[in-house]
């Protein structure tokens, strides 16, 4: 997450590297209580570039986050909200 962040500051926005890289921070850890959010907007702001994988694992975090802790699931909801992740995320959070 160190070369993300350090990228971004960078050179503003993502380079391949910087996308293959956040793509292995969910390789490496799928659920971070944490970085958690922090993941979640790179992978709204991002979206497209992101492989479908990272796209799943997202969407698998945000549902966590929100289901972990009952007082984050409002912070999810707006985060994505108007982003590519908000339909796949109510969908899972109403099933």
């Amino acid at each position: 997450m160190l070369k993300v962040r350090a990228d971004l500051v960078r050179y503003g926005q993502p380079g391949r590297s910087t996308i293959v890289a956040f793509a292995r921070s969910y390789d490496h850890a799928g659920f971070l209580r944490d970085e958690g959010m922090w993941r979640l907007a790179f992978a709204a702001i991002y979206w497209r570039a992101l492989p479908d994988r990272t796209r799943t694992a997202a969407v698998n975090e945000a549902v966590w986050l929100a289901r972990v802790d009952g007082r984050q699931r409002i912070a999810v909801e707006q985060l994505v909200a108007g982003t590519p992740l908000a339909l796949p995320v109510a969908f899972r959070l109403i099933s």
